[in-house]
């Protein structure tokens, strides 16, 4: 049991960053050279929600605004008999007017031991 949930824990951390480097700018050394649209085009949405077999949900979520990018991670995982379940989340925001990146994450988990 704790294999698989070491296994699914650095695969939750692994998409997180996933998650942080494609909401966050790819520039060069010389900034003023390009535009935000040339970099990450305007009207990028990308959601995607997938359902394992072992009664767990995989929700991922990429936007683009006017006002600035939003990605999302949500993972949902929980045992069959209900003696173990955690959820996962990874959120990062960032402001175009005024280059604030914000980011916020947190596992909650339980366990039931007979």
């Amino acid at each position: 049991m704790w294999s698989k949930l070491k296994r699914v824990l650095i695969l939750n951390i692994l998409l997180s960053c996933a998650v942080l480097a494609n909401t966050y700018p790819r520039l060069e050394d010389r900034y003023d050279e390009y535009t935000l649209d040339e970099i990450v085009p305007r009207e990028r949405n990308l959601e995607r929600h997938e359902r394992s077999p072992g009664d767990g949900a995989f929700n991922l979520k990429l936007r683009k605004t006017d006002q600035g990018r939003e990605g999302k991670l949500k993972f949902n995982r929980k045992n069959n008999n209900g003696s173990y379940g955690f959820k996962a989340h990874a959120q990062t925001k960032r402001s175009n007017s005024t280059n604030e990146l914000n980011m916020s994450a947190g596992i909650k988990g339980h366990w039931h031991f007979k």
